[in-house]
Order: C-alpha cells, then sequence, then structure tokens
C-alpha cells in the first residue's frame, strides 16, 4: 500500500503549533506541581512553598534567594505563555529554561533531602526536563 503523499504546507501547517504547544504545557504542568505535595510531615502533605516556610521557620534563612526565586515561578508560567501567543518563540525558550531549570533543580533538591516526599517534585522534575528540551528546541529551531 502507497503512503498518502504529504502536502509541505499543510505539514508546516500542522507542526506549526507543536512546539508552542509543548512550550505552554511545559511551563504551565511544572507551575502547577508547584502547588502539588511536595513533603509529608506527619499526616500533613506540604505544597513547595509550605515546604519553603517551613525551612524558613526552622530558621535556614540562606534558602532565602531560593525562595524568591521559587515565587516567581508561576510568574515565569504566565511570562511563557504571553510570548508564545505573541509568537515570540525564542524568547519563550529563554523563560522557560530558566523556569524549569528552577523548578528542576528545586525537585531534585527536595527528592535528595532526607524528607519523605510525595508526588509534586517528581512532576516538577519530569516537566522541568521535558521543558528545558522544548526551551532549547525553540532557540535552535530556524526561524520560517
Amino acid at each position: 500500500m502507497k503512503p498518502l503523499p504529504v502536502n509541505s504546507t499543510t505539514e508546516r501547517v500542522r507542526t506549526r503549533w507543536l512546539l508552542p504547544a509543548t512550550m505552554v504545557a511545559c511551563s504551565l504542568v511544572s507551575a502547577a506541581a508547584s502547588l502539588l505535595g511536595w513533603t509529608v510531615s506527619g499526616s500533613k502533605v506540604r505544597n513547595s512553598y509550605e515546604t519553603f516556610r517551613s525551612a524558613q521557620r526552622l530558621g535556614l534563612d540562606e534558602l532565602t534567594p531560593f525562595r524568591v526565586l521559587w515565587f516567581l515561578v508561576p510568574v515565569a508560567a504566565l511570562a511563557v505563555l504571553v510570548t508564545v501567543m505573541a509568537q515570540m518563540n525564542r524568547l519563550a525558550g529563554i523563560l522557560l529554561i530558566l523556569q524549569c531549570v528552577i523548578i528542576a533543580s528545586v525537585g531534585l533538591v527536595v527528592i535528595a533531602a532526607p524528607l519523605p516526599t510525595a508526588s509534586g517534585p517528581f512532576i516538577a522534575i519530569f516537566s522541568g526536563m521535558a521543558g528545558i528540551v522544548a526551551g532549547f528546541v525553540a532557540l535552535l529551531k530556524p526561524s520560517s
């Protein structure tokens, strides 16, 4: 059986939305992962923001710069969405890489810590790695 002929214009139109949609999905999933459970303390499951707050209450003030960056993750997700909608994919790729490096790094630190963890850091790492790849593809893709 012969394959159907592929119209190059149709193929470009079909794939034109794939990278921007992937970047937005990775950005939103990684930002949403920050709201999921990250650590378990007794019977309480804490999200990432509560985990940072608990660390600060314990006197780990050296985490303050990371906490400030962490609160910018949802802002970065919104910035990725806006820049993709404005069709500025390379800028969106840079923002996505920065956002995903932060979220994947914090996820790895939480998993490496001697704390019982929930699903949040694993989803953050997975979506962060996917977002880093999508961001580099956006940077390296030739403009059309």
